[in-house]
Formats: structure tokens, C-alpha cells, sequence
């Protein structure tokens, strides 16, 4: 069986368990594609009302990528230590 996104969503629904939106759109579509057996494709229905977030659609590919400022990782990483030495009583 292929690792796609999707997959195991779907075997979740099947066996009774609730999604979440994002995990029904990707049951769906790994549904419609028949668990992926030919690969990891684009389904090419831009018709589909679920189409735009189709995990390997054409959409997915072309979207612009964002990155994270520098001072706003260095906030993060601060934030992530200050947490951290909390949660292990102080100790260093």
C-alpha cells in the first residue's frame, strides 16, 4: 500500500473515527484516487470543489513559499528555551 497523504485518514473513517475538515478533504481524495495505486498524482479535476487543496495537485506545487523572518526565529527559539527550562524544573 502507498504512504500517501490521505490513506490513512481514510481507513480512520472507515473504521468509525471522526476527522477533522482537513483529515475528511484528504480521506476524500486518496478516496477518489483510489489510495493513490498509480502514485502520488495530480487528479487533474480543477471541476472538484475539494481540488484546491488536493495534496498533489498543480496548486500545491506552484504556491508561493514563505519563510520565516530571522528575528522572528530567534523569538521562537527564545520562546522554545524559556518553555523548556520550565517544564525540567529550572535545571540547565
Amino acid at each position: 500500500m502507498i504512504n500517501a497523504k490521505g490513506c490513512r485518514e481514510d481507513r480512520a473513517y472507515r473504521l468509525g473515527k471522526k476527522l477533522t475538515l482537513k483529515q475528511a478533504v484528504l480521506a476524500k481524495c486518496a478516496d477518489c484516487m483510489g489510495k493513490y495505486a498509480d502514485g502520488k498524482l495530480d487528479c487533474e479535476i480543477p471541476e472538484c470543489s475539494l481540488y484546491p487543496f488536493m495534496p498533489y495537485g498543480a496548486m500545491w506545487r506552484a504556491r508561493e513559499r514563505r519563510t520565516m523572518p530571522e528575528s522572528q526565529k530567534r523569538l521562537v527559539l527564545k520562546n522554545l528555551k524559556r518553555v523548556s527550562t520550565r517544564q525540567d524544573g529550572g535545571a540547565k
